[in-house]
């Protein structure tokens, strides 16, 4: 049958991570790529990956086809025999029906192979029972030139191994897969692998999680029964692959326009105060009133968010002084690190200096009781970062601020 059309999608590359999005799914499961010729990277309708191409590219198709389990018997050479007359099984766990279209095998005696897919219903020792949900039979062919049947001990490097047709149906779920040997026909099993190779994974598609060897009283699973290079395919099948081209989420900024603050993005805005969200300020403009740092988040269709850089504003003054007869002065600015206020006190009043970073963080402060005439005061910041720095200079009921930059 002709494959189906390819679905259609969108991404969206949300600082590390991709959000993958099919437009008008219909009941089926979609697996991602960002290689045509390599193994999903999810399933689903939606996807959210750090799996990130430097194309941004992604394929997505309903239907998927890959291999599992080890892809040879070489993976580990360093031990291994030819079993018969045995009854061994790998569990899995899968999410989509799927079908076992072939699979690869090794053995110095053919014959018929029985593979059987069951749900385990006890284990005892050695032994297992079973109900079996689906199953083949197969004829085996001797793959290795060093023929014998039953047993055989070690590890034979001339074997390549043989690919047999199995089209076996492996139902969603977790369940397990039995091998049946029959007579003296033999396969070959590894054993002494490296450490504990389970789960054996493919995403989306198939996960070998264990086999029987734990219930044999050994330490396990060290041992890998006898499927190799199983070629799996889901039970719909693939369709065309759609290509989706993940566009990058800008980051906004914010600018001044006369007494508003402005979102370089027209939709999605919050804004915030000294990073606290300001009830209602959901625009692409805000009015400030009060003094600080501002930011904007903003929330795209994807549910990608990305914050703009701190916005430090200001008010020049308020209160009732007039700022000429204050005849405020800060010097000098641009400053190492130390600076004077001066100004001139027409009545008494407590004065306090404050000088706050581009977060609207208290860096130093400073408090003075009963001021009067003529002030002077030396703000000395000698560790302070280079940068922007806001003063505010309270003076009774009345506050200015001057921006100070440290260089």
């Amino acid at each position: 049958a002709a494959a189906s059309s390819a679905p259609a999608g969108q991404g969206r590359i949300c600082g590390s991570n991709a959000i993958l999005l099919v437009e008008n799914p219909v009941t089926s499961n979609y697996f991602w790529y960002t290689d045509l010729n390599g193994d999903p990277i999810g399933v689903g309708i939606g996807l959210n990956t750090t799996n990130i191409p430097a194309n941004n590219t992604y394929f997505v198709t309903t239907g998927a086809r890959s291999s599992a389990g080890l892809p040879t018997k070489a993976a580990f050479p360093n031990g291994g025999g030819y079993l018969s007359n045995t009854n061994h099984f790998m569990k899995y766990t899968s999410s989509t029906p799927l079908y076992l279209e072939t699979v690869k095998l090794y053995s110095k005696f053919g014959g018929k192979v029985e593979l059987i897919v069951a749900d385990i219903t006890s284990e005892t020792g050695t032994t297992f029972t079973y109900n079996t949900l689906s199953s083949t039979v197969i004829d085996v062919v001797t793959s290795s030139p060093n023929p014998g049947p039953g047993d055989q001990p070690g590890y034979d490097a001339a074997d390549t191994g043989a690919i047999f047709h199995v089209n076996l149906f492996l139902p969603s779920g977790s369940h397990a897969l039995i091998v049946k040997t029959q007579g003296s026909t033999n396969l070959f099993r590894n054993n002494n692998l490296t450490g504990n190779p389970y789960p054996m994974s493919k995403p989306g598609l198939i996960s070998f999680t264990s086999n029987n060897a734990v219930s044999e009283g050994g330490t396990s699973q060290d041992y890998y029964y006898f499927l190799y290079d199983m070629r799996i395919r889901t039970s719909e099948c693939m369709s065309n692959q759609g290509t989706i081209v993940a566009t990058v989420a800008p980051t906004p900024s914010i600018s001044q326009s006369g007494s508003s603050l402005v979102s370089s993005i027209s939709t999605g805005n919050q804004w915030y105060l000294n990073g606290n969200a300001i009830a209602g300020a959901a625009g692409s403009t805000f009015n400030p009133t009060q003094g600080g740092a501002y930011t904007v988040t903003v929330t795209d269709n994807f549910g990608c968010q990305r914050t703009s850089a701190a916005f430090s504003w200001w008010p020049t003054s308020t209160g009732v002084v007039n700022d000429p007869e204050f005849n405020l002065n800060v010097f000098p600015n641009p400053n190492p690190g130390a600076f004077v206020v001066r100004f001139k006190a027409s009545k008494r009043e407590n004065v306090t200096l404050e000088l706050l970073n581009v977060q609207g963080q208290t860096v130093q402060v400073k408090s003075f009781q009963n001021v009067l005439g003529d002030f002077s005061e030396q703000m000395e910041m000698k560790n302070a970062a280079a940068g922007v720095y806001m003063l505010r200079i309270q003076y009774g009921a009345s506050v200015f601020f001057r921006k100070i930059v440290i260089e």
